[in-house]
């Protein structure tokens, strides 16, 4: 994927705003037992999640599958308390830790091939969190409805790219298989000016969504962990607090580690 071999793009265009930033941190305000020291980020390319938390004086943590995101992402640190490795984010090994909280909300985890890979990633990141710790991950919701052409989903302004120049960013849904809950993604990216790239990269991609019965099965494979709760963060970048049967089209769930000795509480998400 010609994108992340730009991690300059990345960083400009999918670096969350201040009030994104604010709702995460709402909820885990919300949700967390214990203080908030340490924060992990298991697929966190050029640190465009790590960066605010680093700044507001957390110890952070990151991992990414590309060498070229974490060339970027120990660049963006610099100069802050920080763990940069390389690997699969199914199967971490950080020398730090536990972490308070782990957070995938960049869209990443859409990317693995499937339910077992993301139970794997689960498995993988829980070990790492404390007791009470949680892990925030943005996943796709399955929708039943067919599509009968093309779909814009995302379309950001002109923003400016570190280096120079400015870009723009776009996604649409080219084909869905509620069959197999997967869609196809189109992603087209629009540069002026930026050094070492051409005036438009496009590439397709698939991605997978999940039911809330898929969803909660998972969870129920999980002794270690509760589902805390679920939210959708709106085009103001306010958060709400939904049932995934409700069917948002992105939802943030919310998984809170054990204590290895306590039950699994009974009901869904709170």
């Amino acid at each position: 994927m010609q994108f992340y071999q730009h991690p300059e793009l990345y960083f400009g265009l999918r670096s969350p705003s201040s009030q994104h930033y604010e709702a995460i941190r709402r909820i885990i305000t919300a949700h967390l037992r214990g203080p908030l020291q340490r924060v992990m980020d298991p697929a966190c390319g050029p640190a465009t999640w790590l960066l605010p938390f680093a700044r507001d004086g957390l110890r952070v943590a990151g991992n990414d599958l590309y060498p070229e995101m974490v060339d970027w992402a120990k660049r963006t640190l610099a100069g802050h308390p920080c763990e940069i490795t390389q690997g699969d984010m199914c199967d971490l090994h950080f020398r730090g830790g536990p972490f308070d909280v782990a957070l995938e909300v960049g869209g990443g985890l859409p990317h693995l091939p499937g339910a077992a890979a993301l139970l794997r990633n689960w498995r993988s990141v829980l070990t790492h969190l404390r007791p009470g710790g949680l892990y925030l991950l943005l996943l796709f919701v399955a929708r039943a409805e067919e599509l009968t052409g093309p779909v814009l989903c995302h379309q950001s302004p002109w923003v400016s790219v570190p280096g120079g120049g400015r870009a723009a960013i776009s996604y649409e849904i080219v084909r869905r298989d509620p069959a197999q809950g997967t869609e196809l993604i189109r992603r087209t990216v629009r540069c002026q000016g930026v050094p070492g790239c051409p005036p438009q990269l496009e590439d397709c991609y698939e991605v997978h969504c999940y039911s809330a019965a898929q969803l909660r099965q998972m969870v129920a494979r999980l002794p270690e962990a509760e589902l805390a709760a679920v939210y959708e963060i709106d085009e103001h970048d306010q958060e709400h607090p939904v049932d995934l049967q409700a069917q948002p089209l992105e939802a943030v769930l919310v998984l809170r580690r054990l204590p290895s000795s306590s039950p699994r509480p009974a009901g869904g998400e709170r």
